[in-house]
């Protein structure tokens, strides 16, 4: 319901601003930034942490997704399947879905590159985290989500 309200701000404030029949260029927003997964048990007796992204096109115009790329999971501990579309008509929205599987005790701290036409962000940067804690570990603070190094090493697929 929350993702649904901001959509509908957002819309409502962009129709605002504009003349009748002004046709606004193609802007991005993501539901949630940062983007904290939560903790995790590492073990191999725990399914991986699913998450899904939703990206939103709040223009009328096209825009076109020229590249989507996560950096800096050192420990190979996130999985992305998306986004599913290549392009988002006006007002459209976009998913990637995500899995977290945390391979050592500690946190993990990625970035998710959003490369794209959008007026408002063409290089939208996303921190993702999460934390990997000893198995039967419980009451354990979330991460704080922030930006890992440029030059942080990617997990070798």
């Amino acid at each position: 319901m929350k993702r649904l309200l901001t959509v509908v701000l957002f819309a409502l404030l962009a129709a605002a601003g504009c003349e009748e029949g002004e046709v606004l260029p193609p802007t991005i927003m993501i539901d949630v930034s940062p983007v904290n997964v939560g903790v995790r048990w590492v073990s191999e007796d725990v399914n991986p942490i699913h998450f899904d992204l939703q990206l939103y096109n709040t223009g009328d115009e096209t825009l076109v997704f020229d590249a989507v790329e996560f950096r800096g999971d050192t420990n190979c501990a996130f999985t992305f399947e998306g986004p599913d579309v290549d392009e988002l008509i006006g007002q459209e929205s976009a998913f990637i879905r995500g899995w977290y599987d945390p391979t050592v005790i500690g946190t993990d701290q990625i970035a998710m590159e959003v490369l794209s036409n959008a007026t408002n962000y063409p290089e939208m940067v996303v921190p993702i985290c999460g934390r990997g804690v000893e198995e039967g570990t419980v009451l354990v603070r979330p991460a704080v989500c922030e930006l890992p190094p440029d030059d942080q090493l990617d997990c070798p697929r």
